[in-house]
């Protein structure tokens, strides 16, 4: 086997690292290693193919690497995808003479191969490695006996779903969020689960609009709070989805229900203030690409949601307010699109954006006054967090400009307070939804982080890579904001 680098003496102290070999005892684990090398491989290097013959065993210590089968008509199929440190192949090794799979790296990896005839030698010899030998397959045939049947009962959103709690294991908490990365391709990853790369994008894409996760390039932020439905007839239960039956699948439902009428308003507030700080971020070179796809993407999502706002036929009030945030949103559309990002039109972008903002939010208030509801009203309450997250880093970030200081500092610390009494005012009913008060919990967190992020930035003309530090931590205390207020509508609905 061909390899970028080659280390010698290294293969005894990376087999005592690998949990399958704990506790085998010192002369098998040296015999192992004498019959040893260890490689450093590349991205794309093939270790075996299919049809050669099996004369090694190989240990996963870093990296990735997939194995896959080749299908009539020269197509491929993902046979496992590995991550993490382990033997694989293992049906291969100790049942055939040859490989009926290939097996190549997706990332850089760092492999150990070990003949195959002496650790066959040492697995029958030592007791403890051959247990563990035996529950590793034991775990392989019944994952594969599971996944028989997920391909026909579960739904492709729910394999995808699986995959990403499975990458996540034991860091999946109670409440706040964790962030995997998915590091083979997209086609790899869809090929493990038997879907398209086209249909795991929108799969990706579904998951996003429940509000389980949020998609960041290659980085995938879990909402952990999100992954269970509370106050349904029978208690929390795992977010699930299921398999439509045609009659529901043709069920359109005409009308939200109030909280989540309140919660798609309110989202209007918060994406006026995240496109002025995407267009701020633009017109300062900060990270300008990212700028310019989140300027495009919120900027369409306002859109579509006014198109959806439209559609429900409001009247009375709702009407009126509907009718001003549309009159509102036009000229800040345009601002943000069509005119040439600058200094001298920063003045004019902000104040479009408090105009919008405070069109949306009488929206937003008309629609909580409406239900009337004491559950409807914590919704606008949390939806009012997730806005001001966005609105402390749209302040830092204009007034990094110099742009009315003495205002900006008013408006943040105007902010600073009314989230914080909001929080107040969100923690006093959570004792029956514990994953609620963890949320809140993880919130309360996030946002003494962000604030400490800002408060150690003494002047306002702050540096790109400051303006980055509270961007980033601004966009985290977004989506734990975003979070909470979803798992407030579902409670009030």
């Amino acid at each position: 086997m061909p390899a970028r680098y080659h280390y010698k003496g290294d293969s005894l102290q990376l087999l005592e690292r690998v949990a399958l070999f704990d506790k085998v005892s010192p002369e098998h684990l040296a015999r192992l290693a004498a019959a040893s090398r260890v490689h450093d491989l590349p991205a794309n290097h093939t270790l075996f193919h299919t049809g050669d013959t099996i004369r090694k065993a190989y240990v996963l210590i870093s990296g990735t690497i997939k194995r896959m089968r080749i299908l009539e008509g020269g197509g491929e199929e993902v046979v496992e995808l590995l991550s993490s440190q382990q033997v694989f192949g293992l049906g291969e090794l100790f049942s055939a003479k040859v490989y009926g799979t290939f097996a190549a790296t997706v990332t850089a990896c760092v492999v150990i191969d070990i003949a195959a005839d002496a650790f066959c030698s040492v697995v029958r010899d030592d007791l403890t490695l051959s247990a563990r030998m035996l529950e590793i397959m034991a775990r392989r045939q019944c994952a594969i006996e599971f996944e028989v049947v997920s391909r026909h009962a579960h739904t492709g959103t729910q394999r995808v779903l699986d995959y990403l709690i499975e990458i996540a294991g034991d860091r999946l908490a109670t409440a706040g969020e964790t962030t995997v990365k998915i590091g083979p391709s997209k086609r790899v990853v869809a090929s493990r689960m038997g879907l398209t790369p086209e249909t795991f994008s929108r799969t990706l894409r579904k998951l996003s609009e429940s509000g389980a996760i949020v998609v960041d390039g290659r980085n995938v932020h879990i909402q952990i709070a999100a992954l269970s439905q509370s106050g349904s007839p029978r208690g929390t239960q795992p977010l699930r989805f299921p398999r439509k039956s045609k009659e529901a699948a043709r069920l359109v439902v005409d009308r939200p229900l109030p909280a989540a009428l309140i919660n798609l308003c309110g989202r209007q507030r918060m994406l006026a203030e995240r496109s002025a700080t995407a267009w701020a971020r633009f017109c300062r070179n900060i990270s300008p690409r990212t700028a310019e796809r989140v300027l495009g993407q919120t900027s369409n999502q306002f859109e579509k949601n006014l198109i959806r706002l439209q559609g429900l036929g409001f009247d009375g009030d709702l009407e009126k307010k509907l009718e001003q945030l549309q009159k509102a949103w036009h000229p800040y559309r345009k601002a943000l699109t069509d005119e040439k990002p600058t200094l001298p039109r920063a003045s004019r972008v902000f104040g479009l954006s408090e105009t919008v903002l405070y069109a949306a939010d009488q929206l937003t208030q008309a629609a909580a006054a409406h239900s009337g509801t004491p559950a409807a009203h914590r919704t606008n309450i949390a939806g009012r967090n997730r806005m001001l997250s966005q609105r402390m880093t749209k302040l830092f970030m204009f007034g990094g400009w110099g742009l009315c200081i003495d205002e900006m500092v008013a408006q943040v610390e105007h902010s600073r307070r009314e989230f914080a009494a909001n929080l107040d005012e969100l923690s006093v009913v959570v004792a029956t939804v514990p994953e609620l008060a963890a949320q809140l919990d993880a919130v309360d967190e996030q946002w003494r982080q962000f604030l400490s992020v800002i408060d150690t930035i003494r002047e306002q003309t702050s540096s790109s890579s400051q303006a980055r530090a509270v961007l980033t931590a601004g966009d985290r205390l977004l989506r734990l904001a975003d979070t909470t207020t979803n798992i407030y509508e579902r409670l009030a609905d």
